[in-house]
């Protein structure tokens, strides 16, 4: 696939990350059978060695699955700044879908454009990537996730490069970008009160397809839909309830979950917290009583400036996390129908 020979370039529109992952994913979907398995690597990340066999022995396992979510963890070697930004990231998405598996979310794994695979039917069944300039993974794995299964273990992980980029507005390099220079507006922690906000109105979708009734999330999906009744329409076009609560579930899907906890993030109440308030209490309430839960973590102040305490910390997150990832406790799929 030629992109950088004269005439053969990028041109307006059809530029950027998600462009690039659609050209070379629609390459292999026109050689690759229904069975074949399309992978994404980004040029500058590390795998571990059986990592293909690893993806192709979980797809084995598992062959109603559409993709997988493959784990991941960034190198942070050096005690710079850099480290120190990609670690307090990691973090951040590991308390993120930690959170999402503790409320049994369907949407509870990490969109890292690098770290994905998909079968090549699936792949034609969405009709392929939506070329996004930013977060086109995203926005994959959700359409994905509304198709089918989405694996969350393998056995291979993949090592993300933690380098830096202003190519695209959000992602892992722009959020070093800022990070690195203490902007992390973009990227703050979510209070787990909120999360609960999101699993209670989880809970109201069976009863919702009898009668109306207000839920956490209402008022906020009505304003960002633009609807006056969220609920009728998918219980005018369901056979059973079942069928219902699969409709509301990729109606509050990855997005809206995002967009509720930043709004409810930027409510008057959250004005005092700081991202060490909520990750503090987060790590108290779920995690402090652990026996292996590091003896340097807490008190959590001034983590984000202490390179060894917050990468004790990553890898603690990341163990737990691993542990769900590979027993699918707490995980749960949209309801087949």
């Amino acid at each position: 696939i030629d992109r950088s020979s004269p005439g053969n370039g990028w041109v307006g529109n059809h530029r950027g990350v998600g462009w690039a992952r659609k050209t070379a994913m629609n390459a292999a979907s026109a050689e690759a059978n229904d069975q074949d398995i399309i992978l994404c690597l980004d040029a500058d990340t590390l795998c571990s060695y059986h990592y293909l066999k690893g993806i192709t022995d979980a797809f084995d396992a598992a062959p109603h699955a559409v993709a997988l979510s493959s784990r991941y963890c960034h190198p942070a070697e050096k005690d710079d700044r850099n480290s120190l930004a990609i670690l307090r990231y990691e973090v951040y998405m590991r308390c993120y879908v930690l959170n999402l598996s503790r409320i049994n979310s369907p949407y509870a794994y990490t969109p890292i454009g690098s770290a994905m695979a998909v079968t090549r039917k699936a792949y034609r069944s969405i009709k392929g990537m939506s070329p996004k300039r930013a977060g086109e993974d995203f926005y994959f794995l959700q359409k994905l996730a509304k198709h089918g299964e989405i694996l969350r273990y393998s056995d291979g992980m993949v090592n993300p490069s933690n380098r830096l980029s202003d190519r695209v507005p959000f992602g892992t390099g722009a959020a070093l970008t800022k990070g690195i220079h203490g902007d992390w507006s973009s990227y703050p922690f979510f209070p787990f009160e909120h999360f609960n906000e999101i699993e209670k109105t989880f809970s109201c979708f069976p009863t919702l397809y009898e009668a109306n009734q207000e839920t956490p999330m209402s008022s906020f999906l009505e304003r960002q839909l633009n609807v006056t009744d969220l609920w009728a329409p998918l219980r005018n076009n369901s056979k059973n309830e079942k069928q219902f609560v699969r409709f509301c579930h990729e109606r509050v899907d990855a997005l809206r979950t995002f967009q509720f906890l930043r709004h409810r993030r930027s409510s008057e109440e959250c004005e005092s917290l700081t991202d060490e308030n909520i990750l503090g209490k987060f790590l108290d309430t779920f995690y402090a009583q652990d026996p292996d839960f590091p003896a340097n973590i807490l008190p959590i102040a001034n983590i984000f400036d202490d390179k060894e305490r917050l990468e004790s910390l990553r890898d603690y997150l990341f163990k737990k996390e691993d542990c769900i990832r590979k027993s699918s406790v707490g995980l749960v799929n949209l309801p087949r129908v």
